[in-house]
């Protein structure tokens, strides 16, 4: 039976998005393994699928900078920025697969539960492909997905 490992790094300072993100199971056939730092870590990123970058209080250019070198180049890119954020992302915009603006209201944490559970789907589907044409030769054309 298939069985598909996702390596999530999360970076920025502890938010409670990362928190309900940890705390959510995996789909069936899926492990996670979560990382984190404060700032971009090099190791971590290089050895993360999906990289979750929370930018409050943080140099938006700098740490996107830093997160792109340092990805590899299959990993996707999720941000959490705050609204005020937004307009400095313009120049990273073909490098981010997502863009989340977290909210204060009593509504945040299932909001966050909402925005995780539609982009898991598509990043296990996109891993698992990955997985089945790196390591077993399955899919010559991915355009399928």
């Amino acid at each position: 039976m298939y069985h598909c490992h996702i390596h999530f790094y999360l970076t920025g300072c502890q938010n409670k998005e990362f928190e309900i993100i940890k705390e959510m199971s995996p789909l069936s056939h899926f492990t996670h393994t979560f990382s984190e730092s404060i700032r971009p870590e090099k190791a971590l990123a290089a050895n993360a699928d999906v990289i979750l970058a929370y930018l409050h209080n943080t140099d938006v250019q700098e740490t996107l900078q830093a997160l792109l070198s340092y990805k590899k180049e299959s990993a996707e890119l999720i941000l959490l920025a705050d609204k005020e954020q937004v307009a400095l992302l313009s120049d990273f915009l073909p490098d981010i697969k997502d863009i989340w603006i977290p909210s204060r209201s009593p509504w945040a944490p299932r909001a966050a539960t909402w925005c995780w559970t539609r982009r898991r789907n598509p990043v296990s589907v996109s891993k698992m492909a990955a997985d089945l044409q790196n390591e077993q030769g399955f899919l010559a054309d991915r355009s399928i997905f």
